[in-house]
């Protein structure tokens, strides 16, 4: 079994952004200064939109995500909660185009920027203004969504070392309940559907229906 990735709505508009970037802009830059865009990113004395500026945006929408929530304004929550994903594949996208080595605290922020969101998010939940048993419901629901992820990730991080001969270091390791092959494939297709991408839209829902 080959771990074939599915693109999401996330990963498709990632792209129409990456590649309109390319378009309107980088296309240009690299015309000026007849270089690649490794170097040009490389080069300090260059000012240009820097694929770890995609990082930063990550953080900002988190920041709006959670202020939108509090006021309740369903369509610019909703925005800043897809637009926090996206933008982390924007620079993905932007480090393979052009084979860009970024920053190691680029990589480090981008990391924890998933973190932060899911752990500012279910206490925010906690403390907004609404029937105890709502917020109950509303955190257990996304914690067991996103604990299926999870399983579905490292299982197709486990499958992948195996298919190249890898050694499998995970902090979640102790999630992988058996080495057989067979049975790690059955499990990432059972839980194929529990994606980061289906993870916001399932967020999205439940803020929906019950705020």
């Amino acid at each position: 079994m080959e771990i074939e990735k599915k693109m999401s709505f996330h990963d498709y508009i990632s792209k129409k952004c990456s590649d309109l970037l390319d378009i309107i802009y980088y296309s240009h830059i690299k015309k000026i200064y007849n270089d690649s865009m490794n170097n040009i990113f490389n080069n300090k004395k260059i000012a240009i939109i820097q694929p770890d500026y995609f990082i930063f945006m990550q953080y900002y929408f988190i920041y709006t995500c959670f202020h939108y929530i509090s006021n309740k304004s369903c369509i610019l929550y909703s925005l800043s909660l897809h637009s926090t994903h996206i933008s982390g594949l924007v620079f993905d996208n932007l480090l393979k185009k052009y084979e860009y080595n970024p920053l190691k605290n680029s990589i480090f922020l981008k990391n924890n920027s998933y973190f932060l969101f899911n752990y500012l998010f279910f206490f925010n939940i906690l403390f907004l203004k609404n029937n105890f048993y709502k917020k109950i419901l509303v955190n257990f629901s996304i914690y067991i969504f996103y604990l299926l992820y999870n399983i579905n990730d490292i299982y197709k991080a486990r499958l992948e070392c195996i298919n190249l001969k890898k050694e499998f270091s995970h902090p979640l390791k102790i999630l992988i309940l058996t080495p057989n092959k067979k049975i790690i494939e059955n499990i990432i297709k059972k839980t194929d559907f529990f994606n980061y991408s289906n993870y916001l839209f399932f967020i999205n829902i439940m803020l929906w229906l019950f705020y």
